[in-house]
């Protein structure tokens, strides 16, 4: 019998510049079935009783419009979106299909400061949140359910993981054997931004250990493109369709003997045009990811045969 647990844990600080803090979210590539899943884990990892794992997540991303108004004048309006959040959790038993369900810890965002930014409103957003005072204690409303993994550390999208998601554009394309040094794959994915979702598809390889690396550490750098859509309210110009593409780069660590992800740091561009009516604009986009673990404590693995407690 398992219990699922939620608190809430102040190692988490943030900004959220014209907006409040938004979970992000990726959607499996092609072969798992788009938005069917979400991974947290390198395939073929064991799961442990009481395993832990604490990550920290950084993301920063800017969003520029630029159009001339009515007198010709070019004008330029501007997101900047950063927020640091981190998710811990401990595994507190296994389902009858082998899959860990999980007691989840999250952090509780508390603001760094503010930043005086030209603002966009996205199409059919909610108004940005009050700023409040936090208290350490956390909030006393209900947290979500914990999230119960499948066999491969995959759930369904919207979990209390979500702040984790942007590492399962890597992660769900490697199964229970890692891949091997030089042999390039590919791997596909959303990243789900304030005002919009930047698909991101990766050519990915395995890199040769340089210098004192330990030998148990995995390198992989990723390169790729990007398609970016959104639409977004501009003030002086109207409701703007963004269309546009870019580049993708990515630095990943596994741990191979555990099979586990150590860290990611991901970067994302896309350049395209605004249209809004009759007007015509464009605009610039860049995003900047890193996920760390922090904290890892091995488990005990369960006895073969003795799933389901």
């Amino acid at each position: 019998m398992t219990r699922q647990a939620s608190t809430k844990l102040a190692l988490t600080f943030g900004i959220a510049v014209s907006f409040a803090v938004v979970a992000l979210g990726v959607a499996s590539p092609p072969d798992v079935g788009a938005g069917a899943k979400t991974y947290f884990y390198v395939g073929g990892h064991t799961f442990g009783i009481g395993e832990q794992q604490v990550y920290v997540v950084d993301e920063d991303s800017v969003l520029d419009v630029r159009y001339r108004d009515a007198n010709g004048d070019l004008q330029s309006r501007v997101i900047h979106h950063r927020v640091r959040s981190s998710v811990a959790w401990t595994i507190e038993g296994l389902a009858s299909g082998g899959g860990p369900v999980l007691g989840v810890t999250t952090a509780v965002p508390a603001p760094l400061g503010s930043v005086s930014v030209s603002t966009l409103e996205p199409l059919r957003s909610a108004p940005p949140a009050t700023p409040t005072a936090q208290s350490s204690q956390g909030s006393a409303q209900s947290p979500p359910p914990s999230p119960m993994l499948d066999p491969q550390g995959a759930a369904a999208p919207g979990s209390a993981l979500g702040d984790l998601a942007p590492a399962s554009i890597l992660l769900s394309s490697i199964r229970s054997d890692l891949p091997e040094i030089g042999r390039p794959w590919k791997s596909s994915g959303d990243l789900k931004l304030p005002y919009g979702t930047i698909v991101v598809g990766l050519e990915n390889v395995v890199t040769a250990p340089t210098g004192n690396q330990d030998a148990n550490v995995m390198q992989i750098a990723s390169t790729g493109t990007t398609d970016f859509q959104a639409k977004v309210k501009v003030p002086g110009f109207g409701f703007a369709a963004l269309r546009g593409s870019g580049l993708a780069t990515a630095s990943s660590f596994l741990e191979s003997q555990n099979k586990l992800l150590l860290g990611m740091s991901l970067s994302a561009t896309s350049h395209g045009n605004a249209a809004a009516n009759q007007k015509r604009g464009r605009y610039d986009m860049s995003v900047k990811i890193s996920i760390r673990l922090a904290k890892y404590v091995p488990g005990i693995p369960p006895y073969n045969g003795s799933p389901g407690f």
